[in-house]
Formats: C-alpha cells, structure tokens, sequence
C-alpha cells in the first residue's frame, strides 16, 4: 500500500490483479449486467489511482475500495434510473402530442363533414340552425333577430334536423361524427 501511495505502477498493477475478480463478482450483484460492472470495475480502479495519494495506509484498504466499487454502481443506478424517467417523460409527451395532433386533424375532420352537411341546407334553415345550436340563441333571440315568430323557428329547427340526420346517414363511416352532433346538438 505504501508503494501503491507513492504511485508505484507495479504496486498499482498487483493491486488490480488481486481485487478485479472479486470486486467485478461484487459490482454484478448490485448491478446485474456484465458490461456495465465492467465500466465500474474500470471506474474504480480509475478512481484508486487518481487518489493513490490520499490513500490512509492505516485503515482498511478492503473496505476503501469496496466502497468505491459500492459509490460508483449506485451513481450509475441512479444515472439509469434517471435516464428512463426522462425517457418515459419524452415518451408519454411524444404519446400526448401524437394524441393532440390526431384529436385535432379529427376536429377539423368532422368540422369540414359538418359545415358540408349544414350547406345542404336551405339558406334560413342553416342561419336558424347557427343561430339557435351553435351560437346558443333561445328560440325568441333567433326569431327577433330574423324577424320572424318563435313557432317558424321551431318548426324550421325541426325540418333541419330531420334533414341533418337524414344526410348524416348517408355517411356511414362517421358514426362518431353521429354520436357528436346527436350531443351538441340535440337531434329529436
């Protein structure tokens, strides 16, 4: 050890010889993978001799680099650990953002489907569909804002959903198109 300290590379190349094995036997049982304790192994021995300096020839040298070996797994556990919590992060933010790109092409999907299927109807039916389900105008709103009475309005209100649900049938590959209008729009 006292040639180990004063940076004696035999000394060091002894050492090595006599505690490689079983500090590599050590470091995979807290490890678990060959290549890594390997790296640690290295590491260690790295470490011993960037310090040989600072080595207490009066305390165990055992304990000193099983300690080392000990430190250094743990520091590369939790260096693992972290790098799959930022890897599960990015991931479930990938997942979100492909999630909130689907949602809104699929938006935009039944947007378009239902302003081609509001076209369809005539000029008055769409403004008092517009105004009474999209806009949320009550009956009395819609019919003094057109000029006309709260019966037409419901009664135009009515040949308009008929008529929406009538085409929206003839799209029978957007049944959740369906299901959305039929909740935010109230067909009866």
């Amino acid at each position: 050890m006292k040639k180990l300290k004063a940076g004696d590379y035999l000394a060091f190349k002894a050492v090595y010889d006599s505690y490689a094995q079983p500090l590599l036997s050590f470091i995979y049982k807290i490890i678990k993978d060959i290549d890594l304790a390997e790296d640690i192994l290295q590491l260690t021995f790295v470490k011993i001799w960037k310090n040989h300096q600072s080595i207490d020839i009066d305390k165990s040298f055992d304990a000193y680099i099983f300690q080392i070996a000990s430190h250094s797994s743990i520091d590369a556990l939790r260096h693992i650990a972290q790098d799959e919590r930022k890897k599960e992060k990015l991931r479930e933010q990938g997942e979100e953002l492909a999630l909130s790109v689907e949602e809104a092409f699929l938006l935009k999907e039944q947007n378009l489907l239902i302003e081609n299927v509001l076209a369809q109807l005539p000029a008055q039916r769409r403004e008092i569909f517009r105004l009474c389900k999209l806009e949320g105008y009550s009956y009395q709103e819609a019919a003094d804002a057109l000029g006309i009475s709260p019966s037409t309005i419901s009664n135009q209100l009515v040949s308009a959903l008929k008529t929406l649900r009538q085409l929206l049938k003839e799209h029978g590959d957007k049944p959740l198109l369906i299901i959305y209008l039929s909740t935010h729009y109230i067909f009866y």
